[in-house]
């Protein structure tokens, strides 16, 4: 029989409860029976404190860091230094599952030919959607190291019909398209999928981007900590 979710948060809290020293000083007060919705909020300000104090990684960690195999981090536009965020292997095949569980719900299937037109940093995002396009069976195309011209030729040429990237790019991709007398109509763009930036679920940006590429646009959220 499947656990609850009571009691997969039981356990949870007990491996958490023995082993992050992060999280028993910040739940020390609290009744070891207390429920979920009793904990006390966790802000991105603590965490990215408790990293200054503990560098590089801070106590936030329920195993030791040999254990963890991908890192990643924040911009650091919101602490002033970038949040580190380590995953073990198991917890980056969940980060990569949520999106294949996004894939599912907006139709991108093993049939499609996604794009990435930018080169890949440290964020977390687009490495995620990444490796799930690659999961999926997709056709995946990274565009790191191309201009913007470039980026479109392959777009073009290679049939892409998903692309991922933030607002901004997306527009900028119509904005080089309109120099160059590109018809993004045209193309077998079907999806737009944007994150990392607010952009996507404003209204005015939505259109504009739908209007121009002829697609529909999936506006994706998530965060660093926490994943997509």
């Amino acid at each position: 029989m499947k656990p609850s979710i009571l009691d997969q948060w039981r356990d949870l809290r007990r491996v958490i409860g023995q082993k992050n020293r992060f999280y028993m000083q910040k739940w020390a007060s609290l009744d070891p029976d207390c429920r979920f919705e009793q904990l006390p909020f966790t802000t991105k300000a603590e965490l990215a404190a408790n990293q200054f104090e503990f560098p590089p990684y801070g106590t936030n960690l329920a195993l030791a860091p040999s254990s963890y195999t991908r890192l990643h981090q924040t911009s650091g536009s919101t602490t002033g230094k970038p949040l580190i965020w380590l995953d073990t292997t198991s917890g980056w095949d969940w980060v990569v599952n949520s999106w294949r569980s996004t894939f599912a719900a907006i139709g991108i299937t093993s049939k499609d030919r996604c794009f990435f037109p930018f080169s890949f940093g440290p964020y977390l995002g687009f490495w995620s959607a990444f490796e799930a396009c690659v999961r999926e069976s997709c056709f995946v195309l990274s565009g790191g190291g191309m201009s913007t011209t470039m980026r479109l030729r392959q777009i073009i040429e290679h049939g892409i019909t998903v692309i991922f990237a933030t607002p901004t790019y997306a527009l900028r991709l119509v904005e080089q398209a309109r120099k160059e007398s590109v018809d993004l109509s045209a193309t077998q763009v079907k999806t737009v999928v944007v994150a990392g930036e607010p952009g996507g679920n404003i209204s005015t940006t939505k259109a504009a981007i739908e209007s121009a590429w002829n697609a529909r646009l999936i506006d994706h959220y998530g965060l660093t900590e926490v994943g997509p």
